[in-house]
């Protein structure tokens, strides 16, 4: 689902491996901080708050939901790029 498949076919895991590190990052937050229900740093809450963001996105469900939410303004923005290259030749 996080793969980037490159035009010369190649496949660029650069997703992925991102986001096996933000839960690597939050796994040592949990157990050294949240299971025990101490206060966290500012960089750990924004750990925190990314990984959650990024969980919250991760299902298919989620992914073809903002899909349809903005087909329409990306069809309005590729029609107005067309329209503008027309224009200007």
């Amino acid at each position: 689902m996080y793969t980037i498949n490159k035009a010369d076919g190649e496949r660029d895991l650069i997703l992925e491996h991102g986001l096996s590190q933000l839960e690597s990052d939050f796994v040592v937050i949990r157990d050294n901080k949240l299971d025990k229900e101490l206060p966290l740093e500012q960089m750990e809450h924004l750990v925190v708050c990314a990984f959650m963001a990024a969980m919250h996105n991760r299902t298919k469900a989620s992914r073809e939901h903002h899909r349809e939410i903005w087909r329409h303004p990306l069809e309005v923005m590729e029609d107005m790029i067309q329209r503008m290259k027309t224009c200007n030749t």
